[in-house]
């Protein structure tokens, strides 16, 4: 069993770095910065630009590590996509803790799922006249999320009473 989980470290996403103007349509690579303060920790990192037919783009991180193009980046030893924390043996808390940890994970996803329907508008730059884009997918996890809450519960309840 790991004893880091990928929830726990420190990420950046390009997405957000786009948003907010860190990252221009023509730019090849950008510093990103884990943490804050005194000791926040800064990389360069290359980016490359998905560019579409309409005039739109994405951008996508280079990982240091394997070359793969990603959306987020991690820090764990050094920078690393998903894959290569994978590979380091770091999974996910919801999936691979320990019962108590996994149930924490779950308590924790339904509190932010929460959150984010109750909260204001999930984009950065919202569209004007809309409030919440990505209304319906959001009730469907929470609604995901609490079933699997329950069942668990219940399964806890069955294993207790069996033994």
């Amino acid at each position: 069993m790991p004893t880091a989980f990928q929830d726990d470290l420190l990420e950046v996403s390009v997405s957000r770095l786009r948003a907010s103007g860190a990252i221009q349509a023509d730019a090849t690579s950008v510093v990103v910065t884990f943490g804050q303060g005194d000791h926040a920790l800064r990389r360069e990192v290359r980016i490359v630009h998905r560019r579409f037919p309409n005039g739109g783009s994405w951008s996508l991180f280079l990982c240091p590590s394997c070359g793969r193009r990603v959306r987020k980046l991690r820090l764990h030893e050094k920078v690393m996509c998903w894959r290569c924390c994978v590979q380091s043996g770091l999974g996910y808390r919801i999936s691979d803790g320990s019962a108590a940890e996994r149930a924490e994970a779950r308590a924790r996803r339904t509190e932010r799922l929460q959150a984010q329907l109750g909260g204001g508008p999930l984009r950065l730059r919202p569209r004007p006249g809309r409030v919440m884009d990505r209304r319906g997918a959001l009730e469907l996890r929470l609604r995901r999320a609490r079933i699997v809450g329950r069942l668990s519960v219940l399964r806890g309840v069955k294993d207790s009473s069996e033994g």
